[in-house]
């Protein structure tokens, strides 16, 4: 019998080129597989989502990623093989104060 093989989650940053409730797509600047190329990374409730220092999420609740995240802007974040987010972060905009 043969056991699936588990992959750790990959790091990998990038601009974004599209972002939806759930999915964001970036195209890749840095990743161990996917450098330059576009991909869409899906959010789960169970994703963190940092802005600056700070999570601005509840773990389980429904994740709307337009709410923090637009085009152009550059991201980081880990995600599984199968391009499953399970933490996104980007730094704060200039003037931006985060409030819940």
């Amino acid at each position: 019998m043969q056991e699936d093989i588990k992959i750790p989650p990959q790091p990998c940053s990038g601009r974004v080129v599209e972002v939806e409730k759930g999915k964001i797509k970036i195209r890749v600047e840095v990743g161990k597989y996917d450098k330059g190329k576009e991909v869409i990374f899906t959010a789960t409730p169970r994703a963190m989502i940092q802005i600056g220092n700070e999570a601005v999420n509840t773990p389980g609740a429904p994740v709307d990623l337009r709410k923090y995240f637009s085009v152009n802007q550059n991201i980081e974040l880990m995600a599984t093989s199968y391009s499953t987010m399970i933490a996104i972060h980007r730094e704060l905009l200039p003037g931006e104060i985060l409030s819940h």
